[in-house]
């Protein structure tokens, strides 16, 4: 959330890092076989076929959550960051 905000004011430079730095948190937050896409912008998706579990679906968001709320150093500057968060169960 917020992307926008850091680009306007440290650059695009430091934003393409904090992107970088985002992906690489997303993608520690799940299994090899799941996939981390960046669908644009500062919205990125990610797809399992590991569970449709609602409850699990829901630890998996707490923890990406977690994860993307440590504050990111990106070339030197501390940048806090956080997320809103959407599951979807297909094909329900």
């Amino acid at each position: 959330d917020e992307f926008k905000g850091v680009n306007d004011s440290l650059g695009h430079e430091v934003g393409d890092e904090l992107l970088r730095q985002v992906a690489v948190r997303l993608r520690a937050c799940v299994s090899g076989n799941d996939l981390v896409a960046r669908l644009g912008g500062d919205e990125f998706a990610i797809v399992t076929a590991a569970t449709c579990d609602p409850a699990e679906l829901s630890a998996l968001a707490e923890d990406i959550l977690k994860a993307l709320r440590a504050p990111v150093d990106c070339k030197g500057q501390d940048i806090p960051t956080d997320a809103s968060i959407g599951i979807a169960i297909a094909p329900d």
